[in-house]
């Protein structure tokens, strides 16, 4: 249970981090936010419990956000409903509605893996994102715990998956409570997808580039085509700036076997052999 309430807790946590551009309307005030999260939780069907207060927020790029939201808390149990809003465009980008605390005795899955796929698109098209470009993943419940559906729609490009844009779910394997979800879906188009550098060219200029940077590259962990958003090298890597454009690139991970596992990537232009980005781990 101690995990099933640290996880929820991190995906509100993380939920703001993860938004969606929809050129629509700005929401400058607490009103209109109110109005949209309000909204969106009847058409969903759930209770704020309390009295909603919306809150600027941001997230980790700087792209201001409301977040209302309300929670109350008896005896062992603490239920949380909260909603993120993007300022710029009036978006509802991601949501937790949640009761935390002592768990009910484990249920066998009644919710099948289609009924939670139509479960999670009635949300998204609530919300006014289309899935026509996203695939679907999604992990099995697990029995003997408070299982949920984890579905992942991962944003597509043609052949080629974005690297960071995903909708993600948890649903209740036993009721089909939406108990989170996140929507990110602002990174731009790539400018090409041309494929010119090989993979093995492109591990042997992540290895040379991360081992320049005293990394260790024990053991490739992950490597394949993915569109990701340029965040520069090591030394200048400022997560907090917005993504201005999208590169097909050759992502490469590495283990350190004697670093608890921790992992560093390197991503390799598909088409120059540059190497546009990463990170590390510390």
């Amino acid at each position: 249970m101690r995990f099933a309430v640290q996880y929820a807790l991190c995906l509100w946590c993380l939920a703001a981090i993860l938004p969606v551009y929809s050129a629509d309307k700005q929401v400058n005030s607490e009103k209109d936010a109110l109005a949209i999260a309000q909204s969106f939780t009847q058409q969903n069907g759930w209770t704020f419990p309390g009295i909603p207060y919306p809150v600027a927020d941001k997230d980790d790029h700087n792209y201001p956000l409301w977040r209302v939201g309300a929670c109350t808390k008896e005896s062992d149990q603490m239920h949380v409903v909260s909603v993120w809003i993007d300022r710029a465009s009036g978006q509802v980008t991601s949501g937790i509605n949640s009761l935390l605390g002592i768990p009910p005795p484990p249920e066998q899955p009644q919710i099948s893996l289609q009924q939670a796929e139509a479960i999670a698109r009635k949300v998204v098209t609530i919300a006014g994102v289309s899935l026509d470009a996203f695939k679907l993943q999604a992990s099995n419940p697990k029995p003997g715990k408070i299982s949920y559906w984890s579905l992942t729609f991962w944003r597509m490009y043609g052949q080629y998956r974005f690297y960071h844009d995903a909708i993600s779910f948890m649903i209740g394997a036993s009721d089909g409570v939406v108990s989170t979800f996140s929507i990110s879906n602002r990174s731009p188009l790539p400018t090409s997808t041309t494929v010119t550098v090989k993979q093995t060219d492109a591990e042997a200029t992540a290895k040379q580039y991360l081992t320049a940077h005293q990394i260790a590259v024990d053991r490739i962990a992950l490597e394949g085509l993915f569109i990701v958003q340029p965040n520069g090298s090591f030394e200048h890597w400022d997560e907090r700036v917005p993504y201005t454009s999208s590169r097909l690139a050759w992502v490469i991970r590495y283990y350190k076997l004697n670093g608890g596992g921790h992992s560093s990537e390197a991503w390799v232009d598909a088409e120059t052999g540059d190497v546009i980005g990463g990170w590390k781990a510390y």
